[in-house]
This record gives C-alpha cells, sequence and structure tokens, in this order.
C-alpha cells in the first residue's frame, strides 16, 4: 500500500474531531447569530402568554421560568492546522474548518441543571470537519462535546455516552473505520479550545450521519447517559441526563446556509 493510498485513511482520524489537542495556533471567532438573539424575547412572550391564559391561579412563575428560558446560542468557528504522521517517519499538515457552539449546563431527568455537575462539566456540540485544506468535506458529521470547567471539573473525565432510546448507536468506539484505528487511535480526552474550560471529551460515529443526526434532533430533549470518571476518588459514576437538541438543530441549519455545497458533498448531512 502506497502513502497516497494511507494518507485519507490516516487523516480521517485528525480532522474528524474540532478540538484536537495540537501545539499549532488555532483561529476561532464568537457571534451570536440573529436568529438566537431572540430566544429570551420568545420564552419571554411565551410565559406571558402562559400567564395570561392560565386559570391556575396556583401555577408557579419560577418553574415557568426555569422551563421556558434557555441559555443564550453562541458560536464558535476555527480553523485548526493538524500534524499528520505518515510511514517512514515523514508527516504532512491539513488545516481543517469547524464549527461548535458555546458549552451550556448538563440537565438532569427533570429539567433542572444537574447538581452534581454544576460548573464542573458542561456540553456542546460540534461539526467537522467542514473543509479540509480549503475544500468541503464529505466526512462532515456532528460531535457531543462534554468540557471540563477550570474551577471545579479539572479532576474529572466523560468516560462513555450513550443515548437511552437509541444504545445500539455506538458513540464510545469513536473510530472511521477498522484499519484507520491499526495506524491511529484518536485522543478520547483532548485540550478544550473555549475559555474557562480545561479538557473536552468528544463522542461520535462515523459514517453514520442519517441515523446520528435523527437520533440526536427527533425530540426537543434527548435521553442519555454518561459515566463521570473522578482522578482523585478514582471512582466512576453513572448520571442520566437530558440533552437539549435545538441547539444541534440550530448549528446544523446555520452551517449548512452558510455552506450550501455541503449539500452535494454530503448530502446525507442535514436535518431530518
Amino acid at each position: 500500500m502506497n502513502t497516497k493510498t494511507l494518507l485519507p485513511i490516516i487523516t480521517t482520524m485528525f480532522f474528524i474531531q474540532c478540538n484536537n489537542a495540537t501545539d499549532e495556533q488555532i483561529q476561532y471567532k464568537i457571534k451570536i447569530p440573529k436568529e438566537s438573539n431572540t430566544i429570551h424575547d420568545e420564552s419571554l412572550s411565551k410565559i406571558n402568554n402562559l400567564t395570561l391564559n392560565t386559570s391556575n391561579k396556583q401555577i408557579n412563575s419560577k418553574s415557568i421560568l426555569t422551563q421556558l428560558i434557555k441559555e443564550p446560542y453562541e458560536i464558535m468557528e476555527g480553523n485548526k492546522l493538524i500534524t499528520i504522521s505518515l510511514l517512514f517517519f515523514t508527516t504532512t499538515k491539513l488545516t481543517v474548518t469547524w464549527i461548535k457552539n458555546k458549552a451550556i449546563s448538563i440537565k438532569g431527568e427533570d429539567g433542572q441543571p444537574l447538581n452534581e455537575l454544576i460548573n464542573k462539566i458542561r456540553y456542546s456540540y460540534s461539526i467537522s470537519p467542514i473543509k479540509e485544506d480549503g475544500k468541503f468535506s464529505n466526512k462532515i458529521m456532528p460531535i457531543i462535546l462534554f468540557e471540563t470547567t477550570q474551577n471545579g471539573g479539572q479532576d474529572l473525565e466523560v468516560t462513555s455516552f450513550t443515548l437511552t432510546d437509541e444504545p445500539d448507536l455506538d458513540f464510545n468506539t469513536r473510530q472511521y473505520s477498522s484499519l484507520s484505528s491499526l495506524l491511529y487511535t484518536p485522543p478520547k480526552t483532548e485540550t478544550s479550545q473555549e475559555s474557562g474550560y480545561v479538557n473536552a471529551h468528544p463522542f461520535w460515529i462515523a459514517n453514520k450521519n442519517d441515523k446520528v443526526i435523527k437520533a440526536l434532533t427527533k425530540n426537543q430533549s434527548i435521553k442519555a447517559k454518561i459515566k463521570v470518571y473522578n482522578k482523585n476518588s478514582k471512582t466512576t459514576t453513572e448520571y442520566n441526563i437530558m440533552l437539549e437538541s435545538h441547539y444541534l438543530s440550530q448549528l446544523i441549519k446555520e452551517t449548512l446556509q452558510k455552506y450550501p455545497q455541503l449539500n452535494t458533498v454530503a448530502p446525507e448531512f442535514k436535518l431530518l
């Protein structure tokens, strides 16, 4: 097998994650999309309507606020230079384009922020690779990132992620193919590129955009389980959590609007 054949196989494992730890410089920008600026206004409008129309005078206004007001949706985009190892101790470099939303709170089954993980671990959605060396990639996919904070989460690591209603979807193997796994194993703990965070733990499935996107966006709240390892106590704890799907839906929508070429290059990467 010559190096021309090996290159696309090896590189796949490097650029499928937007936040791989590297010494190379990362450039990114943060913006709040126009649609997202109305999140709080829309929520307040819902609250006002609910308050005016309800006949239940004992309704808890704090409960309504907690239920309807969402955390702000902000995105980060970046171009990342990645060094790739080839055979015979040679290397090459790729520039990978990625996008993610800023991390938000992890909620429990009751829809409230999970007390045990508040200010310790948060999560975000990433889409990568959008481009490789300036060319749109057909290997684009959604990634769930669990990010540990600098103040409280330094000793924690998310080691497992499973969708409660889709247990057959394997987010934990994290390999593109059996052949590529023989050549390179992607890191399961990376340096977070978001300010205020230490590490990022990515979970993804390659070549299954149709099934993965559907599973992650079919309901407003998605039931999942994560396992968190504490390096100090050397214990692992499992948590039942709820993911908010509209953050990923909005991220996919905006990515396809900004880069319509992806509809042709990666037709399975779409909202169903």
